[in-house]
């Protein structure tokens, strides 16, 4: 959780010496869960399907870095050095995915993760939206908030109002709390206009209609099951009350 709230604040954590203690502090947290795991005797591994397109990609990073050619260059990459500071990258962003799918894994850490992650972005955002008028109190070389990239201060704020936008359609959170996150959810939005980054208002709009196209599934489904088992409809209603609901009607008489 630590490092969801501290890899923001040194500039985004792109520059030399922020991306190298965020490795560091990956790598020796993995230092600790093999401790863990020596000591219990037990290798907890939490299997996630999103980890195997990241580990396809380290396995072609490595291939590229195998000295397997001929002649002066021997390495399939024209930059050894580069792809070797990519790889070392991406192998600590696999741990810290591993790390955070297997010991964030009951619904209160997640649903605390998610909070944390809100959390940062509303302050980020809140802080971006200051310096774009009072001027740059905290982070003196950053453009909009810690981020020294304005691209990279939309795309952080995109993941904050996917989360809580998502949260707000499906319901995961207390009545009360809805209007909490519909306010995050403007003040990240505006954040994100003020950035000027035509990425990140692209990736905006495909948001919201992606939540478009589930609020309309979700109705569907809703007014599916709400019909009357005894119509035409009915062994449509049967399967749409099994998915929304998880039973299957009894028959009609």
């Amino acid at each position: 959780m630590l490092l969801l709230i501290l890899t923001p604040l040194p500039y985004g954590s792109v520059e030399v010496w922020s991306m190298t203690l965020w490795e560091v502090w990956v790598f020796v947290t993995a230092v600790l869960w093999v401790i863990l795991t020596i000591r219990d005797g037990e290798f907890r591994l939490e299997p996630n399907p999103l980890l195997l397109p990241m580990v396809a990609l380290l396995v072609v990073a490595i291939v590229q870095l195998a000295p397997i050619g001929a002649g002066p260059r021997r390495t399939i990459s024209f930059d050894p050095y580069l792809t070797l500071q990519a790889t070392i990258k991406l192998f600590a962003s696999v741990l810290f995915f591993a790390l955070f799918s297997t010991f964030v894994d009951t619904d209160e850490r997640r649903q605390f993760a998610v909070k944390v992650i809100l959390a940062m972005c509303i302050l980020i955002a809140l802080i971006g939206v200051g310096q774009n008028y009072v001027g740059r109190a905290l982070w003196q070389r950053g453009t909009f908030g810690p981020f020294v990239n304005r691209n990279h201060f939309a795309g952080f704020l995109e993941m904050g109002v996917g989360l809580a936008s998502a949260a707000i359609v499906v319901r995961s959170v207390r009545v009360e709390m809805m209007a909490v996150y519909a306010c995050g959810v403007l003040i990240m939005c505006a954040g994100l206009v003020l950035s000027a980054s035509r990425g990140g208002v692209v990736s905006l709009a495909a948001e919201f209609g992606f939540l478009a196209l589930i609020v309309l599934w979700l109705a569907q489904l809703l007014r599916r099951a709400l019909q009357p088992r005894g119509s035409a409809e009915a062994p449509a209603n049967g399967v749409a009350t099994t998915v929304a609901f998880g039973s299957v009607p009894p028959p009609a008489q």
